[in-house]
């Protein structure tokens, strides 16, 4: 039986109307990405990544996206 390596997952939560644009800056670095409808205003996205983030890349990728929403930037989670 093969063993499958654990998958880096990636969360935050933003608001509603940006979730598609927070999604397509991180999907470039992960393997699969989705976002929940938003509920008071704010969507859930979760991706997973068989690589391990690297944060300080997607901090700035994720800024810039907040930035162009005038949103704060969101509080990245990582963890494998």
């Amino acid at each position: 039986m093969a063993v499958s390596p654990g998958l880096w997952q990636i969360r935050l939560r933003v608001a509603g109307q940006a979730a598609a644009a927070f999604v397509e800056a991180l999907e470039p670095h992960a393997n699969s990405a989705l976002w929940t409808e938003p509920v008071g205003g704010t969507s859930r996205i979760e991706a997973l990544s068989e690589h391990e983030p690297d944060r300080a890349l997607l901090e700035v990728l994720l800024g810039e996206v907040a930035a162009a929403f005038g949103l704060a930037p969101p509080a990245l989670d990582v963890a494998w």
